[in-house]
């Protein structure tokens, strides 16, 4: 200073936009920060793609990170949460707290098969984001009704997916089969009470033993199955009967 008064010097500062270092540490002002992160609700699994393997570390990539361990091509991770550093690359969060580069994993999605009323239905698939997955060919059965295809909703008639058709949306669903009666329906009606059997179908050329099981109704007594409706009326079919 060389000047002949009194003065007052005020710092002058300009704030740090951690453009070197975007992963939680900055190099040029040597603090720590908050990372924009996104968490997941639940942990999602990821499968390590690369055949190297995937390296994990203990932060995104930046010069505090140190590396941690290996993970083996094809392994299963569970990942909590991801980030972006500043060059625009993905880092996926471990339930762990340790950090993976997203180029080494894919996230991987579950097509799970439900019978829907009837059995055998095919097992489980798995599938990596990126890739679609063709569904399974086996079909499930069910006593009387013909299976037709699949779909999102339990109570769907109409058909979404076919045996062995694509499937490359990136989420996990449950398809329930969507049948079709492949005789004639028999159906009960517990007319003013409660608990009525479930349906059934007569196959043709067959011979259909009636359900056992007997509706309720409170003050009165079961007597037997009409073809009518109406507090009066002959029975013309017993439970258990055909």
């Amino acid at each position: 200073y060389s000047g002949k008064n009194d003065v007052t010097l005020y710092a002058v500062w300009q704030k740090c936009a951690h453009k070197e270092y975007s992963a939680g540490y900055c190099k040029a002002c040597g603090k720590e920060y908050k990372l924009d992160i996104t968490e997941y609700s639940s942990a999602r699994t990821f499968v390590v793609i690369n055949d190297e393997g995937a390296l994990v570390r203990s932060r995104p990539y930046s010069g505090q990170s140190k590396e941690v361990r290996n993970e083996a091509y094809k392994k299963e991770l569970k990942i909590a949460a991801k980030t972006k550093n500043s060059y625009g690359n993905t880092w996926y969060r471990l339930s762990d707290g340790n950090w993976v580069y997203s180029e080494d994993i894919a996230q991987q999605f579950t097509v799970k098969y439900n019978a829907n009323g009837g059995e055998a239905a095919p097992s489980s698939q798995k599938f990596l984001s990126g890739k679609a997955l063709n569904l399974s060919f086996k079909l499930p059965i069910r006593d009387g009704y013909a299976f037709k295809g699949w779909a999102t909703s339990k109570s769907a008639s109409e058909v979404e997916y076919k045996p062995g058709a694509s499937y490359s949306n990136k989420k996990s669903i449950t398809l329930y089969a969507v049948w079709e009666p492949s005789g004639y329906v028999v159906k009960y009606d517990a007319n003013g009470g409660t608990g009525a059997p479930a349906t059934q179908v007569k196959a043709p050329g067959k011979v259909l033993t009636l359900r056992s099981t007997k509706p309720t109704r409170e003050g009165y007594t079961f007597m037997g199955w009409a073809t009518t409706k109406g507090e009066i009326q002959a029975v013309k079919y017993t439970p258990g009967g055909q």
